[in-house]
């Protein structure tokens, strides 16, 4: 009876440590596959021209963007050129290299529900 206690214990401590080299060997995998201290600088692969601004995007089945998980677009506007208002359901990293901008956001729902906010500022970069 002792024995196939002990036998059970051994082989139920085996499995479980076998799964835990197995999940260790898969996160080492991940970081050696991606390769975060050999990026690449990479050049766009899509130009767009319209009348007052460039859009330019990389490849994101890129392996780098791939890694990571990101898209990348760069808006070029030209002076007194206005980028219209749009939707987008993720996270973004915006910033304003030259110029005057101005960013806002808009939040569906009553008003009152959301804390008082900075409207209106400016930022000139």
């Amino acid at each position: 009876m002792a024995n196939s206690i002990f036998l059970y214990a051994s082989l139920c401590l085996l499995v479980l440590f076998n799964g835990c080299l197995a999940q260790r060997s898969w996160h080492q995998q991940q970081f050696y596959q991606c390769q975060l201290d050999k990026l690449n600088a990479l050049e766009p692969n899509n130009r767009i021209e319209a009348e007052a601004s460039v859009i330019q995007s990389w490849d994101p089945n890129d392996q780098q963007f791939q890694c990571v998980g990101v898209a990348v677009v760069r808006r070029t506007i030209e002076p007194n050129g206005l980028l219209l208002p749009h939707y987008t359901n993720a996270p973004q990293l915006i910033y304003i290299q030259r110029g005057y901008g101005l960013y806002d956001t808009i939040l569906p729902g009553c008003p009152n529900i959301y804390p008082e906010s900075q409207q209106g500022q400016d930022h000139r970069f």
